[in-house]
């Protein structure tokens, strides 16, 4: 709010003294709020570095509000700077997971972003396979293979409660309703060999 009140300056001052301290707290979503904070008073050459910096240090973990909001702005920024396709490819990540986690503030900022970039937004689904995101679809497909919650967790890098999180959803948009039933149903409800994605 201080930049676009024209307070970049007194931003800039305040930026200095919390992005320190989130990285010494070392906590993810912490972190990637201020690169972002610190983007938004660098200048042009700084910022996609410090969006890319925010968009890596909550990938793969449960902070996916802070992951969306840090894609809408490098998406919107790559798109500004000419890159294109990279910032399609991204927003559309965005707009589908926002969609699916019903966050619609942030799925209508990538759609914007989308359309300031050229794109037309795909029809998003909301059942099937076609409507898992990546991170859902790499899941199911482990479970699929018979790796456990926990396991899987440590696979990905991410918490046992995100794996929870996200086969909830998975379940859901699948219309299975436990574990038991997505193994029974595995070649049905994917189509594939699912041990084979896992590996």
């Amino acid at each position: 709010m201080l930049v676009s009140a024209g307070h970049t300056s007194q931003a800039r001052a305040l930026v200095a003294g919390t992005l320190p301290d989130a990285q010494r707290q070392g906590v993810p979503f912490r972190v990637a709020h201020g690169l972002r904070a610190a983007a938004a008073v660098a200048s042009e050459r700084e910022r996609e570095a410090l969006l890319r910096d925010a968009l890596t240090t909550v990938d793969r973990t449960p902070w996916r509000i802070e992951w969306m909001e840090a894609g809408v702005a490098l998406g919107a920024h790559l798109a500004a700077t000419g890159r294109r396709g990279e910032a399609v490819a991204l927003l559309r990540a965005v707009t589908s997971e926002a969609h699916l986690l019903g966050a619609s503030r942030l799925s209508q900022l990538a759609l914007g972003a989308l359309r300031c970039a050229g794109a037309r937004p795909r029809r998003l689904e909301e059942s099937g396979v076609a409507s898992l995101t990546p991170a859902e679809r790499a899941v199911v497909s482990l479970v699929a293979s018979g790796m456990s919650n926990p396991d899987i967790a440590r696979r990905r890098g991410v918490t046992t409660k995100a794996v929870e999180h996200l086969l909830t959803s998975a379940y859901r948009k699948l219309g299975v309703r436990s574990r038991i039933e997505l193994l029974m149903r595995r070649s049905e409800l994917l189509g594939v060999d699912a041990g084979s994605e896992a590996r």
